[in-house]
């Protein structure tokens, strides 16, 4: 989006969820502005801290999660997780091949479009629907499992006596939900040879994530 750099036929638009809207809201608040990671902290569910296996924000990932499905063409509105004294919040309408976002950022005076006007929308391509730790290098791979974010990394295993048994490369996924017991971030890891679905709440094997 910054750079004015748009992804051709990988991504689809006629499924989107509910997520993806907090995506694309906060993503375009940013972008006269910030990188998304920055403005929300790098440590928050749209940061680095997406994919390391400590607890995220419950409130943050509550706000996010939902497996509620968005219809193309309807107009939605979603609430910044950074909201609090400072109203921040859009309305968005997924499209084919984009998504309209007008909305305030009260916290830094951003406005995009003119929600009161029927024609207010402003219009961004679809990269703008992913969460802002996505590597898209990973768009070219499958995603069964509708994840939130994706990114390339190296997992190396290690014994019992701490030594390392085995290292490559690695698909990691996360997916916000909300379970029975309340909200919480679904990590999968992927190799060739291997996969391992780990929640923080969990126990999980000897794994490192490095890069």
């Amino acid at each position: 989006m910054r750079w004015r750099i748009d992804v051709d036929g990988i991504l689809d638009n006629n499924r989107p969820h509910s997520n993806q809207l907090h995506y694309a809201c906060e993503n375009a608040l940013a972008l006269p502005v910030a990188l998304t990671s920055e403005l929300n902290g790098n440590d928050s569910v749209l940061g680095q801290a997406i994919f390391g296996f400590d607890p995220l924000n419950s409130y943050s990932v509550e706000q996010i999660a939902t497996t509620a499905l968005v219809q193309t063409g309807q107009r939605s509105q979603v609430t910044s997780i950074r909201a609090g004294y400072s109203s921040i919040g859009c309305q968005l309408q997924v499209n084919e091949q984009s998504i309209g976002v007008c909305g305030y950022d009260g916290s830094t005076d951003v406005q995009i479009g003119d929600c009161g006007d029927e024609f207010g929308m402003r219009y961004y391509p679809s990269v703008a629907l992913l969460h802002p730790k996505t590597q898209l290098v990973t768009l070219a791979l499958p995603d069964d499992l509708s994840s939130d974010a994706r990114r390339i990394t190296r997992c190396e295993t290690y014994d019992a006596s701490q030594t390392l048994t085995d290292s490559q490369f690695c698909l990691q996924s996360v997916i916000l939900i909300v379970g029975p017991d309340g909200p919480l971030a679904r990590r999968n890891v992927s190799t060739t040879l291997r996969h391992w679905h780990l929640d923080f709440r969990l126990d999980f094997p000897p794994l490192s994530l490095v890069g």
